[in-house]
């Protein structure tokens, strides 16, 4: 058996269709949920045996990034508050949108050199 083709269809048949197995009013975040873990996953697998910092940096971004999301809507689960903008900016006050477009560029400018 082909574990690698086995471990990727699984991973995105929880992806795409565990949300449906939530109560309707979650799942909008489960899949958000999914989704973030999915794609972590992925990150790691392509990343798994790299050595490169500047690879490794990107990546740890995006996990970072996925992270938030996860972390932030299972939160959001567990104990509700309002919303203004994104789930975590409003838990957190801060504007991740604005650290976010800073940090890629940051990788930008390390990926260039």
């Amino acid at each position: 058996m082909n574990q690698r083709a086995l471990w990727l269809l699984l991973l995105g048949a929880v992806v795409h269709y565990g949300y449906a197995l939530a109560p309707e009013a979650m799942q909008a975040r489960i899949w958000n949920i999914g989704g973030s873990f999915g794609r972590a996953a992925l990150i790691l697998a392509l990343v798994w045996r790299v050595r490169d910092v500047v690879v490794l940096a990107v990546a740890g971004w995006w996990l970072l990034e996925e992270s938030l999301v996860m972390g932030c809507n299972t939160a959001y689960l567990i104990a509700p508050w309002p919303i203004d903008g994104a789930a975590c900016s409003g838990l957190l006050t801060l504007d991740f949108g604005k650290v976010g477009i800073a940090a890629v560029a940051l990788l930008l400018v390390a990926i260039r050199r």
